[in-house]
């Protein structure tokens, strides 16, 4: 199991393997991390509340790890790591599962509509994801390009070259409301038919 490889390799080498879950939230992959991976010493999955549901003022994250792991974490940490608020809204939305339900599968729609506008776009290449963002390979241009361009339509979008393996090619846009996505996807369809798109294909 490809789980079980990961912690054993981490032991191996004597590493803490930290699996960065803050958009676990927005995918439907069906399989629970956390059950996979919580016994082993080795591994600790972060994850944040902040992403999902859209409080980014109260900064609130948890990490998932072994007995032992934990109590190390813990011995590192300030005495008071998060405030009352933090808590009080912790202990709330993460135990609101309906509404987490409803959210999972409103943002599955929202993004697999964005998709099919995306992908009918020539210029660009668009990946597949389950997350609430898409990672996009751009045909002719530059991250910078399409950054100025966007801009100046309202929009900030994310440039993509400094993650590792990627060019000044790629950008990372997130998956909004339906008016939101809809306006973007037109002002990329902008991007792609401008005149110096049709120079460079014609």
């Amino acid at each position: 199991m490809y789980s079980g490889k990961l912690s054993l390799w981490s032991k191996k080498k004597k590493a803490l393997l930290l699996l960065d879950e803050v958009f676990s939230e927005f995918t439907g992959s069906g399989y629970d991390t956390l059950s996979l991976f919580s016994p082993s010493p080795h591994v600790v999955v972060l994850r944040a509340a902040t992403k999902f549901f859209g409080l980014p003022g109260i900064r609130l994250g948890y990490a998932a790890a072994a007995a032992e792991t934990a109590e190390k974490i813990n011995s590192m940490l300030m005495p008071w790591s998060i405030n009352a608020f933090a808590e009080a809204a912790g202990r709330l939305l993460l135990s609101d599962t309906g509404y987490i339900s409803l959210s999972k599968r409103h943002i599955a729609s929202l993004r697999k509509t964005f998709y099919r506008d995306l992908s009918g776009l020539p210029g660009l290449t668009v990946f597949p994801s389950d997350a609430n963002f898409f990672l996009i390979k751009l045909h002719y241009g530059t991250e910078n390009d399409v950054f100025s361009f966007m801009l100046d339509k309202g929009f900030l979008i994310r440039k993509a070259s400094s993650f590792r393996g990627l060019s000044d090619q790629y950008i990372r846009i997130a998956v909004k409301d339906e008016v939101s996505n809809a306006a973007l996807a037109a002002a990329l369809k902008e991007y792609v038919n401008s005149a110096g798109y049709k120079r460079k294909t014609g």
